[in-house]
């Protein structure tokens, strides 16, 4: 017998032979839209994720990226429309009818820099009178490039200090470029031995932080300790 899903009260246990009422498969449709694309508009922004370079063929080279909310994906360099001669051209990537369900993407051009609603902005591709191409920008001011993943890892790691003096303070340096860099900080966590409190002095590299114990007892005492960082992986 048919049931409902927990979060959105969508029909499912469906077996051979049961009606389904066109209502339901209408509201799965409607529930998957309207919650995937407020997720993806939420927390990703539109833009390039990886390629879609543009290169002296007139054409974007492979990759992919979110396009009005919609994810696309090239895997062979495609030619740009409504490029012209004698100009700069602004180059975006566009939807059209098939982008939500396959991933299609446009590339197309213009003379002006103001991008069209739903756009996104590649750079700029000059060309001379005869349509050859002079110069190429995929780095230019407000390009919609560089967008990453949100990829949330931990690094951890520990460390001991022989002897600190009773009321004695002792800074330490954690570098965890072995392990990798953050593009956004998150929070670090200690635990050291019971007579220290430490703090964080440092938290702005993207590849290291400093942190302060300070020896809380009348007396000399090793100190142990082990740490995590949390934050957006480089």
């Amino acid at each position: 017998m048919p049931t409902t899903t927990e979060n959105y009260g969508l029909t499912t246990g469906i077996v051979t032979d049961d009606v389904v009422q066109p209502e339901h498969q209408n509201r799965v449709a409607e529930t998957l839209d309207q919650a995937l694309g407020f997720f993806l508009r939420q927390m990703m922004a539109d833009g390039a994720y990886s390629g879609w370079g543009l290169n002296q063929n007139k054409q974007v080279e492979a990759g992919e990226g979110l396009v009005a909310g919609c994810w696309c994906k090239t895997t062979s360099p495609e030619a740009i429309t409504n490029l012209s001669n004698g100009s700069v051209n602004y180059v975006f990537a566009g939807t059209d009818a098939t982008s939500a369900p396959s991933g299609t993407v446009a590339f197309f051009a213009q003379t002006t820099e103001t991008k069209p609603a739903g756009a996104v902005y590649l750079g700029t591709m000059e060309l001379d009178g005869d349509g050859n191409v002079v110069a190429l920008d995929e780095n230019a001011p407000r390009v919609d490039r560089n967008c990453y993943r949100l990829e949330i890892q931990t690094f951890s790691g520990s460390g001991s200090v022989a002897g600190v003096p009773g009321g004695g303070e002792v800074e330490v340096t954690i570098d965890h470029s072995d392990q990798g860099a953050f593009r956004l900080l998150g929070p670090i966590v200690v635990e050291a031995s019971e007579e220290f409190e430490w703090e964080v002095l440092e938290n702005h590299e993207a590849s290291q932080f400093r942190l302060r114990f300070v020896n809380t007892s009348g007396d000399c005492q090793d100190l142990s300790y082990t740490w995590t960082r949390e934050g957006l992986r480089v």
